[in-house]
């Protein structure tokens, strides 16, 4: 019985390394989700707000930096909004699979296959999932570039 305890702990330690690290990589990413929507937010304040009592070239030179760059953070949420949902599909893949191995140690039936297939499955969506934070990391700093071409623009008028 000790040893079925010993290898059920060895057999279960992927899946639960996979699981504590997108959960570590899910909560990075749930953080620059909600900046994304603050920022939103921030910018359809600021046009309820403020753009009553701007001046009319200030204003339309403002409206359009603001749509350019609402419609890269909308484009960086969706990025961000299929990453955590990848790897949230890949902790559950995980958990699934330490189940299936804790149920084949104990009972002795071989589901060595569909083990193998949904541990597959959760690196895969693993893989996706930071594939689109990848391509989110890389347009963040063309939001970046934009907000600065747009200061320098308001500093010359």
């Amino acid at each position: 019985m000790a040893t079925n305890i010993i290898e059920l702990i060895q057999a279960s330690l992927a899946p639960l390394l996979l699981i504590s690290a997108g959960g570590l990589l899910a909560l990075t990413l749930q953080n620059r989700y909600g900046r994304i929507i603050d920022r939103i937010r921030f910018f359809d304040a600021e046009i309820r707000e403020c753009f009553p009592n701007c001046h009319e070239a200030l204003k339309d030179t403002r409206k359009k930096s603001i749509k350019e760059q609402t419609s890269a953070l909308l484009r960086r949420g969706r990025y961000l909004r299929n990453s955590l949902t990848c790897v949230m599909v890949a902790i559950f893949l995980a958990a699934l699979t330490s189940i299936f191995i804790s149920v084949q140690v104990i009972a002795g039936t071989l589901f060595i296959p569909l083990i193998f297939s949904v541990f597959a499955g959760a690196l895969i969506s693993l893989l996706v999932g930071a594939s689109y934070a990848v391509k989110e990391i890389l347009l963040s700093y063309d939001v970046i570039q934009m907000e600065i071409e747009m200061e320098g623009v308001m500093m010359e008028d």
